[in-house]
């Protein structure tokens, strides 16, 4: 229960930070530590959750690593689609005709940063993405370029 409570103070930061509001919710207060702070490349929440935002072919993405434990969830969201690491299900995202690309690591390991994810090679790409150049075998920073 309190890492879903967790999860769900770091969303409605989330929300509140691509709002530009950083007033506490319902009246109460939220702590300082929960609200945006820059760390020089992106924003920070929490000293968990990165933002950062990554120049490409179609303009600026918005790249996200968030820790979860033992693992990083790692995705970059651009103009008509994103590139993510093997957390995400681009079939499900097909469904809402979303075009998703899940890429993995070059290296052994995981994908840990948006460096990993953009030096990655991209092992599913779904109907859209494909439908608008992404292949299995292309870099990360490939795919994103077409999304």
């Amino acid at each position: 229960m309190i890492m879903m409570t967790k999860l769900i103070l770091i969303i409605s930061a989330l929300a509140m930070a691509a709002s530009g509001d950083q007033r506490p919710m319902d009246g109460e207060e939220m702590g300082s530590d929960l609200l945006p702070q820059s760390s020089g490349e992106g924003v920070l929440l929490e000293e968990i959750i990165i933002m950062e935002e990554l120049e490409y072919r179609g303009g600026v993405a918005k790249g996200y690593v968030i820790p979860i434990g033992p693992a990083n969830i790692v995705f970059a969201v651009g103009t008509t689609g994103m590139v993510g690491c093997g957390a995400f299900d681009v079939v499900a995202l097909e469904r809402f005709g979303y075009p998703a690309a899940r890429v993995r690591p070059t290296g052994s390991g995981s994908i840990e940063s948006l460096e990993d994810l953009l030096e990655g090679e991209v092992k599913d790409a779904n109907g859209p993405a494909a439908a608008l150049g992404v292949e299995v075998g292309m870099r990360g920073r490939e795919a994103l370029d077409l999304l």
